[in-house]
């Protein structure tokens, strides 16, 4: 007869011994048809894959080996309603701790809001205003845990109770943790060990419509736990050994998430960091920004996208960079063809857009970005996009996709003005080598980037497009570029975007040539009109 299981520990570890068992058993000593002994080879190999699929965004794997883990309780191991009741206490709401009530909570609400379930419940409860008084840090604590759970009537059925157990039991042992259902949630991305926190590492924060929010009542348990989560979850694809040697990885998870692990000695604690971008409502440009005039500022991009001009759009971490990436691809011409270099698979454009002829590639260990750029010359490409320009290597890339690969390019960068966008990439250049002269290199830039759009994210997570410039190029005797200007085209100000310019002619008549027939007029029809309103608007104020 077995002891009473009275901890999660024990549980898994039991648990353990029998998938151990399952995948170590000798068949040939069950005296089985050679027909049965093949239908258990096979169920073996299966659970041996789903072992190792589980974990890195999955799904059908973690259901899988949850579905097995719910048959070595209720089958194997038994577990009894008195384990149960030891286990997960519903009846004694004293005895639940703060990651208890969560899950109930979150399970309640699953059942009607599937994956937008925590988003769900953080909106009801208005817990998105959550702040830290005088720190201005949105968290969600152990205290507003309590008092929402015995607030209301979360009731669970036995089953659901079960359920729960299994969920603790693979988050725990072959899963991420506390985080483990979080991640599978619609929010904007979670991460964890980014925060001093002690033994427990209470490190769990969660993106949250456009807001860092701070998850304290959860924890990783120990720095192990933590260890142990970081190791799994950058694991798809098989994208190698996370090190001292190498102490960082950038990859995507199963779900296309991307995945980001750092480590010591590299960095000063262990951490991850999630990103998701398939919770969008909608990839419309229309719905993505909802200011006073925003309309303004929808045609406008519309008519750059359309008249095929080079486009840098920058932003902090989060204020929406990608998300407008994604969107404007609704503009981009049917019969053009798109290229994509990424630092992995993020923008998953075929996913969004899967009549379009689109071809997304990243470099490797093994293929460089120029050999990666130098084969993509040879994919008939139309429109080449640039997931994220984060060094160098990557700008020079980026500008020499502008000049020799495609028709034009779209690209993400971090910069915060135009000037530091142009610097930037002219630096770029000089340090990947490609020139020796600031001059020259700066003529690079200014001929290939011609819009520039900035995106803020302020302290609320609001989000919105502080200015679009169009960068115009300054000649000497028609040939030589000699300097640039920037032209402010449309501003944010007091919650309402401003027009103030249109469109350079010189721009406008190369975009001219791209344009369908009546594209052009109607921009003069929307745009100028919109400038004389505002002109007018401005005379009588």
């Amino acid at each position: 007869m077995r002891k009473e299981i009275n901890s999660l520990h024990q549980l898994i570890r039991l648990t353990d011994e029998q998938l151990q068992q399952m995948l170590q058993s000798n068949l040939q000593e069950l005296h089985l048809t050679s027909q049965q002994i093949k239908t258990l080879k096979q169920q073996k190999q299966e659970l041996k894959q789903m072992l190792r699929r589980c974990g890195i965004g999955d799904r059908t794997a973690k259901k899988y080996i949850k579905q097995t883990i719910s048959e070595i309780l209720t089958e194997h191991i038994q577990l009894t309603e008195r384990e149960m009741e030891l286990l997960l206490p519903i009846r004694k709401k004293q005895q639940m701790s703060e990651r208890d009530m969560f899950e109930i909570m979150l399970c309640c609400y699953k059942r009607k809001h599937d994956t937008r379930a925590l988003e769900q419940w953080i909106l009801e409860h208005r817990l998105e205003e959550s702040r830290r008084d005088g720190q201005g840090i949105y968290e969600i604590n152990a205290e507003q845990i309590r008092k929402i759970f015995e607030e209301e009537p979360y009731r669970i059925s036995e089953l659901e109770r079960l359920e729960l157990i299994v969920q603790r039991v693979y988050a725990d042992y072959r899963g991420l943790g506390v985080i483990d259902d979080i991640r599978d949630m619609d929010i904007d991305g979670v991460s964890g060990g980014v925060n001093g926190t002690g033994r427990e590492e209470r490190s769990v924060w969660i993106m949250f419509q456009g807001k860092s929010v701070y998850l304290s009542f959860l924890c990783f348990g120990s720095k192990k736990e933590l260890q142990r989560i970081c190791r799994t979850i950058y694991r798809y694809g098989q994208p190698g050994q996370l090190s001292q040697k190498r102490g960082y990885m950038v990859n995507e998870m199963a779900d296309h998430a991307r995945v980001v692990v750092a480590r010591p000695d590299f960095c000063e604690s262990w951490v991850f960091f999630v990103r998701k971008l398939d919770n969008l409502k909608s990839r419309k440009l229309e719905d993505l920004f909802h200011d006073a005039q925003s309309e303004l500022v929808v045609l406008l991009l519309k008519y750059i996208v359309k008249g095929c001009q080079t486009i840098g759009i920058t932003g902090e971490q989060g204020s929406g960079k990608t998300t407008l990436l994604m969107s404007l691809i609704d503009y981009i011409a049917g019969n053009y063809t798109i290229r994509i270099q990424e630092t992995a698979f993020e923008l998953q454009l075929r996913q969004l857009y899967p009549e379009r002829n689109i071809v997304s590639f990243r470099e490797t260990n093994a293929i460089s970005g120029q050999e990666g750029l130098d084969f993509q010359k040879k994919t008939d490409g139309a429109v080449s996009i640039v997931g994220e320009v984060a060094s160098a290597k990557q700008a020079a890339l980026m500008l020499q996709l502008g000049q020799t690969a495609s028709i034009y390019t779209m690209f993400t960068h971090h910069a915060n003005s135009t000037r530091n966008l142009i610097w930037a990439l002219q630096n770029s250049l000089l340090q990947a080598g490609q020139f020796s002269n600031e001059r020259i290199a700066q003529q690079q830039v200014v001929e290939v980037v011609r819009f520039h759009v900035h995106l803020v994210k302020d302290v609320h997570g609001r989000r919105y497009i502080d200015y679009i410039t169009e960068i115009v190029p300054l000649f000497e005797n028609e040939r030589e570029i000699v300097c640039y200007q920037e032209r402010t085209l449309i501003y944010y100000e007091d919650g309402r975007y401003k027009l103030i310019a249109p469109i350079s002619k010189d721009t406008l008549k190369k975009m001219a040539v791209y344009m369908q027939e009546g594209e052009r007029r109607l921009y003069d029809q929307q745009i100028l009109s919109a400038l004389e309103q505002d002109s007018a608007g401005r005379s009588k104020d």
